[in-house]
């Protein structure tokens, strides 16, 4: 239970025996397991000689590229904006188009949803996600990437039951409550609104402070 440790040991064994496999195939596992999915799949390929990508790696990788995608935009301009989902959704193609295994399909599928959301391709990531929960429950990630294209679509009633839906097994999750308040003002459920609204006002201190620093700090999400 110590991975950095144990990637020491393993990358002391792969120095020892370069054309070992053991090595390089144990550190490739401890930096997928801390979130490192591109670094892991280049210590397989480091010559000699180059180690198979596990799909399951590969898949990480897709989906790291859909999170940072929608969180890195080089430009306000349409297409440079896209640029990161565009290229996550590329990749996730591909892995379909090579892979019949069916969880990996699955999951690369609900990774697709957020992507097509993402890249607002909303009525696209509407269909796939109704598809998906044809054949089984839609984790929340996926279920609010949907809800997000169900209030985009004009139908805020299925998108508050699905906000309600992510809420209920991630009480915190601001996003979806925002998503919520959204769903419920746009169906003209105003009490409900107001409730939701007054819910995360009283969750926001009006002033944030700083350790070791006794000053107060106006609290902008609060305004």
């Amino acid at each position: 239970r110590d991975p950095y440790a144990a990637l020491d040991a393993y990358a002391a064994a792969w120095w020892m025996e370069p054309r070992g496999a053991e090595g390089r195939q144990g550190a490739s596992r401890v930096l997928g397991g801390l979130g490192g999915p591109f670094g892991a799949a280049e210590v397989l390929r480091e010559p000699p000689p180059p180690l198979p990508v596990p799909p399951e790696l590969a898949a990480d990788g897709a989906a790291a590229m859909v999170r940072w995608g929608a969180s890195v935009r080089t430009s306000p301009a349409p297409e440079p904006r896209f640029e990161g989902t565009d290229a996550a959704l590329a990749r996730i193609d591909a892995l379909l188009a090579g892979t019949e295994d069916a969880g990996l399909r699955r999951r690369l599928e609900q990774d697709r949803v957020v992507a097509l959301r993402d890249r607002v391709r909303m009525t696209e990531a509407e269909a796939l996600a109704a598809r998906l929960a044809e054949g089984g429950e839609l984790p929340g990630y996926v279920r609010q990437a949907r809800a997000d294209a169900l209030l985009y679509l004009r139908a805020p009633e299925r998108a508050a039951a699905e906000y309600a839906a992510v809420l209920a097994g991630d009480p915190g999750n601001s996003d979806a409550r925002y998503g919520l308040f959204y769903a419920q003002v746009e169906a003209e459920d105003f009490g409900a609104a107001y409730a939701t609204v007054d819910a995360i006002l009283a969750a926001q201190p009006a002033w944030r402070g700083f350790q070791e620093d006794p000053t107060k700090y106006p609290n902008p999400d609060y305004t």
